[in-house]
């Protein structure tokens, strides 16, 4: 008996895990995890993929790919803030596909996003040549003009409104809602917000046409 007291009393005792100790395990177990299972640890859709996307119809925080094409929207729900959108380079770089837009987009540099156009969104929509964004914001807490985003320039262009800059601050326009991108007419179809209007808004329209591709 004395024998068997003093083997259990030299017998080394197994350490219990600590809360240091089982935090790391779990992470470790989750990041193994998600490489194997990302849609179900990540999100229920870790993106979406769509034409136009339109606020009004809710709005999805996440990557919004483009239509086969190389970039993405990253989309910030920011609920009675608004929300907001940066534009990303998602595919590699260093792919032939890549050349044409390799000249501005970089390795260390693929997120694009100016508060002009970046703020207080409303819908934005691809176009069918995947080289251009169309982009509308409120006049809350955004600019409230309709731009179209080069792609491969990295520089974006104010459509709307015409004949009066806006920059956000001291100069606002009246707030736009793309509905439509048309691709068999090429007409980029909105709503113009319009106190005076019946239901709050106007409808309007810009051909895309001419613009280079």
């Amino acid at each position: 008996m004395r024998n068997e007291i003093n083997r259990l009393a030299h017998h080394a005792v197994r350490q219990l895990p600590t809360f240091s100790n089982i935090k790391g395990i779990t992470v470790l177990t989750l990041l193994s995890l998600s490489l194997c299972f990302p849609p179900i640890l990540l999100s229920e859709q870790i993106y979406f993929t769509e034409d136009i996307w339109v606020s009004e119809h809710g709005c999805q925080h996440g990557l919004h790919h483009q239509p086969k094409g190389p970039f993405a929207v990253f989309l910030f729900c920011e609920d009675a803030l608004g929300d907001y959108i940066g534009v990303i380079y998602v595919d590699i770089l260093g792919a032939p596909n890549a050349e044409p837009f390799s000249n501005r987009w970089m390795l260390d540099n693929r997120l694009w996003q100016e508060p002009i156009w970046a703020s207080d969104v409303t819908s934005f929509a691809w176009d069918p040549s995947g080289s251009r964004l169309y982009v509308a914001t409120s006049n809350i807490y955004g600019s409230g003009g309709l731009y179209e985003l080069n792609l491969k320039t990295r520089k974006a262009k104010q459509l709307a409104p015409k004949g009066k800059q806006v920059d956000g601050v001291d100069n606002f326009g009246p707030g736009y809602v793309i509905t439509e991108l048309d691709k068999e007419k090429q007409v980029l179809r909105y709503k113009i917000n319009e106190s005076n209007s019946k239901d709050g808004t106007r409808s309007a329209e810009i051909s895309l046409k001419t613009r280079d591709k």
